[in-house]
């Protein structure tokens, strides 16, 4: 049986952290960014939206993340990609009680030609609740990038 968890002590700090995997499918390296990340205004209001059972609850699943060419700094407020290419979330993995991680891959064929800076983690209604810009990155079928992207509220 799964210990309660005095959550109303947590509530008060939402963070978010990036890890990108840059994998080259010809010699098969790997290299590695890991950036926190901005946790935007829409994640809370979604979150009473779906404690209410607005909308169904599968709106609320997190279930894709879209790249953009947009390198603006970051802002709470922040509600959209530019020039967005998506791509779903193929596994989502409880990292602790108060963490849960997302998994995506723009695969080798997807974004190619695209300069990229930013990437934002989007709910299936495409409200877009966290969102992480990156230094200009050219995407070519020679690399395909794998995003997991951990939510932690509150906790350890």
């Amino acid at each position: 049986m799964r210990q309660g968890i005095a959550v109303r002590d947590h509530l008060d700090k939402i963070t978010g952290e990036l890890q990108l995997r840059i994998y080259n499918v010809l010699t098969g390296e790997d290299r590695y960014l890991t950036l926190p990340n901005l946790i935007v205004d829409n994640f809370r209001l979604e979150v009473i939206h779906a404690l209410a059972g607005d909308g169904g609850g599968a709106n609320y699943v997190v279930d894709h993340m879209e790249v953009g060419t947009s390198g603006i700094v970051a802002a709470v407020t922040d509600v959209a990609i530019v020039g967005g290419v998506s791509f779903v979330v193929t596994d989502v993995e409880y990292v602790s009680d108060y963490s849960i991680r997302f998994t995506a891959e723009l695969t080798a064929t997807q974004g190619n030609g695209v300069t990229f800076e930013e990437v934002g983690l989007l709910m299936h209604n495409n409200y877009m609740i966290a969102r992480r810009t990156f230094p200009p990155m050219e995407k070519s079928s020679t690399f395909a990038w794998t995003f997991l992207w951990t939510i932690t509220i509150g906790g350890s």
